[in-house]
C-alpha cells in the first residue's frame, strides 16, 4: 500500500576521539570496502539476544556519503527478509506488524538514513532511534574494521547568525507571499484579521524594527484578500536610523524570523549571493512516498542527500569554525 510517511532530517557534526586527520566519510568508506557482505556490517545488540544493527548499504555520490542503517530480530519474522551470509544487503521488504500487545521487536525495528559529507552527517530518522544508538553504532564500525580506536560523537553544528556573514554589502530584504483572513470570536460575534505565514512575517519583521504593521482594518470575510499578492522588498541603506551599521538591521531581522516556519524570505546582496533564512535550519520534516511504511528508497536518498549539501553550503558561507 502506498502512502505518505513524515521523517525528521537533523543536521550534525562529527567529533573523531583522537582525531587522526581522516574526516568521518573517508574512515566509513575505508570500513564499508573492508566489510563486503551485510552480516560483516551487523553489531549484535547484547549477547546472544539475536537483535542486531546493521549497516545495510553506504554509497558515495561526489564527496556525499549516504548509507542506510536499520535494526532487525533474527527469526522475529522470517518473510520480511532473507538472512543470508553472503548478502551484500539485506532486502527490506515490510516493516513486521507487531504480533501482539507486548510488542516484540520485529523487522525492521529501525531503519535510518544517513548522508555524510566531510565531517558534517544528515540523519533522516524515526523516533525509536537516539542519536547514542547511531554514535554507538559508527564507533563499533570504524573500529572494527580500520585500524583505529576511537570514539564517535555527534554534536550540534554551530549555527550561524548574520554577525558571522559580512553584511556590509547586503543589499535589501525581499519577502513574497500572500495573505490570508481567518475568523476570530470576539465577544458574541465574529471578526476577521489576516493570518497566515504571510502576515506572520510582516508582523514580525515590522516589530523587530520598532514599527506597527499595516493595519488591514474593514475586513468582513475570509476571501476579503484573496486577490493582495504581498511583495515587501526592505532597502538595507537606512532600515535603523539610529545606527549607521546595516549589518546590525540584518540581524535583528534574521534573528526575529528564526521561529517562523520556512519564512519566504531572501536577503541578496551587491554581488548576486542570495541568503534564504530556510537554509539554516538545522532540523526539518519532510514527507516521503512509501511503500508498507518503507520510505521510497530513492526519493529518500535524493532528499536527504541535497539537504546535506545545502546546509553544508550554508555554514561554509559563515564565518564560523567547527570544533
Amino acid at each position: 500500500m502506498s502512502e505518505k510517511v513524515s521523517r525528521t532530517l537533523t543536521l550534525k557534526v562529527a567529533t573523531c576521539t583522537p582525531d587522526d586527520g581522516r574526516t568521518l566519510a573517508d574512515l566509513l568508506m575505508e570500513a564499508y570496502r573492508a566489510a563486503p557482505y551485510a552480516s560483516d556490517r551487523q553489531m549484535e545488540l547484547g549477547e546472544n539476544t539475536g537483535r542486531y544493527r546493521v549497516l545495510n548499504v553506504l554509497k558515495r555520490r561526489q564527496n556525499v556519503c549516504v548509507g542506510v542503517i536499520c535494526g532487525y530480530t533474527r527469526d522475529a519474522n522470517q518473510n520480511a527478509v532473507d538472512i543470508a551470509a553472503n548478502n551484500r544487503s539485506y532486502p527490506i521488504a515490510v516493516l513486521a506488524p507487531q504480533r501482539d500487545s507486548q510488542r516484540h521487536l520485529e523487522f525492521v525495528e529501525g531503519l535510518v538514513y544517513i548522508a555524510v559529507l566531510d565531517n558534517y552527517v544528515a540523519l533522516m530518522t524515526q523516533q525509536s532511534i537516539t542519536q547514542g544508538m547511531i554514535e554507538e553504532f559508527l564507533t563499533w564500525f570504524i573500529n572494527g574494521h580500520t585500524d583505529l580506536n576511537v570514539v564517535i560523537t555527534l554534536n550540534d553544528p554551530q549555527r550561524p547568525d548574520l554577525r558571522n556573514y559580512d553584511m556590509s554589502k547586503a543589499k535589501s530584504l525581499v519577502f513574497r507571499n500572500d495573505v490570508n483572513v481567518s475568523p476570530a470570536q470576539r465577544g458574541g460575534g465574529v471578526s476577521y484579521r489576516a493570518s497566515g505565514t504571510g502576515w506572520s512575517v510582516i508582523e514580525t519583521v515590522m516589530r523587530a524594527l520598532g514599527r506597527e504593521p499595516p493595519d488591514f482594518g474593514g475586513l468582513r470575510g475570509e476571501h476579503d484578500l484573496d486577490q493582495l499578492s504581498v511583495e515587501v522588498s526592505i532597502s538595507a541603506k537606512r532600515i535603523r536610523t539610529d545606527s549607521n551599521s546595516r549589518q546590525d538591521a540584518m540581524e535583528t531581522i534574521a534573528n526575529a524570523l528564526r521561529d517562523v516556519e520556512n519564512p519566504p524570505v531572501t536577503f541578496l546582496f551587491k554581488d548576486g549571493t542570495r541568503i534564504t533564512l530556510s537554509e539554516y535550519r538545522v532540523s526539518k520534516r519532510v514527507e516521503l512516498r512509501s511503500v508498507n511504511k518503507i520510505p521510497d528508497s530513492e526519493e529518500a536518498r535524493i532528499t536527504i542527500d541535497y539537504w546535506i549539501r545545502e546546509q553544508v553550503r550554508t555554514l561554509s558561507r559563515a564565518d564560523i569554525q567547527e570544533p
